[in-house]
């Protein structure tokens, strides 16, 4: 949990900055979907950018030389991960609700069942930039192939999340089976980051 703390320190003021321009950006776009959506995705990109700052910082170096596992790094960087998507669904639970008084968007009760598609995705996103940068390295390639990646999982989730809600007509079971699928991409990119960051010559 030190790593994980040592993270949220290091990012604590773009996580601020970042909230108030996702208020910001769904107030100004009214959309509901993006309202639960937004803030997650948001503050889930300070993930893979910590791990650019700890290789600035010859971070990783140091902190093996002192007999932590790398395994234990990257486990960090997934957990940090998940709790800035948990930090965003909450600002966008409370962002929806705002806008629920303001622009009359529905009950309260629908937003809370849908808000967790915000962390879903924002942790799927999470994962992904996580693996994507773990693969290709610290570039400027590995940013575009990272937003692609993520633009393409996010947008197929979308649909086929859109495409369930209407034919079960329930966003419990899509919420459900969208879980279902996020444990299977976090794991995946998971393993995926430890066998290549274990390959790399600190």
């Amino acid at each position: 949990m030190t790593l994980v703390r040592k993270d949220l320190i290091l990012i604590k003021s773009s996580i601020v900055s970042l909230s108030i321009f996702a208020a910001v950006l769904c107030f100004l776009l009214k959309v509901p979907l993006i309202t639960y959506i937004l803030p997650a995705v948001l503050l889930v990109s300070l993930a893979s950018a910590s791990i650019r700052w700890d290789e600035q910082c010859n971070w990783d170096r140091y902190i093996t030389s002192i007999g932590v596992d790398r395994n234990t790094i990257v486990r960090s960087k997934f957990v940090t991960g998940a709790i800035l998507a948990l930090i965003g669904t909450a600002i966008g639970l409370v962002i929806s609700i705002s806008m629920s008084y303001v622009y009359d968007f529905g009950d309260v009760a629908s937003m809370v069942t849908a808000c967790p598609l915000g962390f879903i995705i924002g942790i799927i996103v999470s994962s992904v930039s996580v693996a994507v940068y773990y693969v290709t390295g610290n570039s400027v390639k590995t940013q575009y192939i990272s937003v692609v990646a993520n633009i393409v999982v996010i947008s197929a989730l979308i649909t086929l999340s859109m495409i369930a809600a209407e034919a079960f007509g329930d966003l419990t079971l899509v919420v459900l089976a969208l879980a279902a699928v996020a444990v299977v991409i976090v794991y995946t990119c998971y393993l995926v980051s430890c066998r290549r960051f274990a390959g790399i010559d600190l």
